[in-house]
């Protein structure tokens, strides 16, 4: 049970060191439970109960003067009266309450825990076989060079990116703060190519498992990764302990030259050529996931997926793509415990890219174009190309801390691989070899449009134009070249005119503009409104009672309500 359902050890200063060595070497052989639960337990001789880490489960017990221990959810389960009670109380997070039936006792809790990680010596295997990568001296950091921008074409880089998410990062160490609710396009509806990872949706927390606060329970939270296969789960020895561990899963180049010198590495390059050939892209994952099988197989520890290959003729595998495909076919082989995955990719650059990743498997991220950036943009920051990076990677890791968080979820070892991610538009193809078990209600694009999409962006790096500067975006703010947003300038200026003078063609334009982004929908009400329109269902009519009402073949019948005032702007549908 105290491997299981560990308390939270990491940041537990004033904890015993051989109870802390025991959760930490038990780390390495199995990730905990990390949900709201009190947990019940019995050999036949000692009875037990366990809150999780959090202590987000109440339990409270009471110990009567004629032999009875009670324990509930809450007080009160059971009317006892109070001359009977000997003692109560409640218990408290990470804590166990044992008794011993033997011999009618409880057992002190310290105690039995001290016992249990005197046992064996798990703090000798700890210092003598766990590498710590924060204790370790680095080597050198490379020099500050800005990244080339045919790469950053290449991976769908946009300027919005860059100035309104990297830069932030790079300056303070935190996200950009912007406004929630987006009316761009899903990217299975966009008109423009985009990243496999904008086809993903993040799950939240809802009844079952509430959310934390990170910052004021820091204690119970850990990013803390290790890497290196894990072992036989029923024998204790040395061995489990060979581990790196990383205090957090986003990492640099320096950092994946040290894992290597530790631990057996290899480098299985993800990228592929002939874009445009049908099933060119599955035979690249084809290739991916055997070298990758061969490597398992031959005592490799870690694997690193990498597109640091990718060039004018060769197209990136989306890193996501890559990561989900080896993990599930790491799965079905039987291996999957037998490696750790690193993705090395200069496609991440934003908390989205990092959650989605470490979700599907990999322990840890490298984002090399986006810390490349940083290091070379410093100097405009008056601060220093290690400290621009270091901002980077602690504004990325801080981020995945907030979306773990937002579903109730304290360690990132249980975070990763949960695959807690709603997909929309992938196609049943693309989900059942690479993203098995995650949601898909609408299906769409398969594994040769991914291809196509990637297609575009080497296109575009490959253009003399595409060279000296990279598209605008338009994403997270509306811009006249980048990617349509339902409520822009023209449409703002159409509702205002159709309100202020009463006149339909106002309206009528504002609603197009609305509803289908000039003619291509931006939402799944979209479509539906198209398909109405297609089989008739709503009839263009006029309607008059004393009222300026307006017609609307794809919305149907609608009415400006002259109680409301000007003021108000309420459109209402009778």
């Amino acid at each position: 049970m105290m491997m299981l359902i560990p308390e939270a050890w990491e940041h537990h200063e004033e904890m015993d060191p051989d109870i802390r060595a025991f959760y930490q070497y038990h780390a390495c052989l199995m990730e905990p439970w990390d949900g709201p639960a009190m947990v019940l337990f019995s050999d036949g001789r000692y009875a037990g109960a366990t809150l999780d880490r959090n202590g987000l489960r109440p339990s409270r017990y009471a110990i009567t003067h004629d032999g009875y221990l009670i324990l509930g959810s809450e007080a009160g389960t059971l009317e006892i009266p109070a001359s009977n009670i000997q003692e109560s109380g409640r218990l408290r997070p990470g804590r166990m309450l044992l008794v011993d039936l033997k011999y009618g006792r409880i057992v002190d809790d310290d105690a039995f825990k001290k016992e249990l990680a005197r046992r064996k010596p798990y703090r000798h295997w700890i210092d003598s076989e766990m590498v710590f990568a924060n204790r370790l001296p680095l080597p050198a950091s490379p020099e500050a060079t800005a990244p080339a921008k045919s790469a950053m074409l290449r991976f769908g880089w946009t300027r919005e990116e860059v100035h309104g998410l990297l830069m932030p990062m790079a300056a303070s160490g935190k996200e950009a703060i912007g406004s929630m609710g987006r009316d761009t396009p899903l990217a299975v509806l966009s008109s423009q190519a985009r990243p496999l990872f904008d086809y993903f949706s993040q799950q939240f927390a809802q009844v079952t498992n509430p959310p934390l606060d990170a910052i004021r329970e820091q204690l119970v939270t850990s990013l803390q990764s290790n890497l290196g296969g894990c072992r036989n789960l029923f024998e204790e020895r040395a061995e489990h302990a060979r581990v790196v561990q990383l205090q957090q899963p986003v990492v640099t180049e320096a950092e994946i030259t040290m894992i290597s010198s530790v631990l057996p590495t290899q480098t299985i390059a993800t990228v592929f050529d002939e874009p445009d050939k049908q099933g060119s892209l599955e035979d690249a994952l084809d290739a991916v996931v055997l070298r990758a099988l061969e490597a398992v197989d031959a005592g490799t520890r870690v694997l690193v997926l990498s597109d640091v290959a990718a060039n004018s003729t060769l197209v990136p595998i989306p890193a996501l793509l890559a990561l989900g495909a080896v993990h599930h076919a790491l799965v079905d082989a039987g291996k999957r415990l037998s490696c750790s995955l690193i993705v090395d990719s200069g496609e991440i650059r934003e908390v989205h890219h990092v959650c989605l990743l470490i979700g599907y498997g990999a322990s840890a991220v490298r984002p090399r174009l986006a810390l490349q950036w940083a290091r070379h943009a410093a100097s405009g920051l008056d601060i220093t190309a290690e400290d621009a990076e270091r901002n980077v990677l602690k504004a990325l890791s801080a981020g995945l801390l907030k979306v773990m968080s937002k579903m109730g979820i304290s360690t990132v070892h249980s975070y990763r691989g949960a695959q807690l991610f709603e997909a929309v538009g992938l196609g049943d193809a693309v989900i059942n070899r690479c993203f098995k078990g995650t949601v898909s209600r609408l299906g769409g694009v398969d594994f040769d449009d991914i291809a196509a999409d990637y297609a575009r962006f080497r296109e575009r790096s490959s253009t003399e134009k595409g060279q000296a500067e990279l598209p605008v975006g338009g994403h997270y703010t509306w811009r006249r070249t980048g990617e349509k947003q339902g409520l822009n300038p023209g449409a703002v200026a159409n509702l205002q005119l159709a309100v202020r003078t009463g006149v339909s063609d106002h309206y009528d334009a504002w609603a197009t503009s609305l509803n289908t982004l000039e003619g291509r929908p931006t939402s799944l009400g979209d479509c539906l409104i198209s398909l109405h329109r297609t089989v008739n269902l709503f009839p263009s009519r006029t309607w008059s009672r004393g009222r300026r009402l307006f017609s609307d073949s794809r919305l149907g019948p609608c009415r400006m309500d002259p109680s409301a005032g000007r003021r108000m702007k309420r459109w209402q549908r009778p």
